[in-house]
């Protein structure tokens, strides 16, 4: 059976605004980053942001944190044998990881 098209314009899409609305918050400066989970999402969270704030990585036991922060150990060896990091900076970010529960 034929299926009848509507002939119809569509209709029209309402215009853009011109303004931005005012900003009414400033941003503010981050010195820590709180992580909570230390599972893959996590702890590559932490790891990306160990290398510009200090973190702390909560999860709701020692052993699923201390998982965590192996995986970052062995990104951080990883970058560091291919050159790509040194092993102080690769130490200084290891030192900005803080566990908790």
């Amino acid at each position: 059976m034929p299926v009848e098209s509507d002939s119809r314009p569509a209709p029209e899409a309402p215009p853009l605004p011109v303004k931005r609305p005012q900003r009414l918050a400033k941003p503010r400066s981050v010195a820590r980053v709180g992580v909570l989970g230390a599972g893959l999402m996590g702890a590559g969270i932490a790891g990306a942001s160990v290398a510009k704030w200090d973190v702390v990585m909560r999860d709701v036991s020692l052993e699923a944190v201390g998982r965590g922060i192996r995986a970052i150990e062995s990104g951080l060896a990883s970058r560091v044998k291919s050159g790509s990091l040194a092993r102080v900076d690769a130490d200084r970010q290891r030192s900005r990881l803080a566990p908790a529960t």
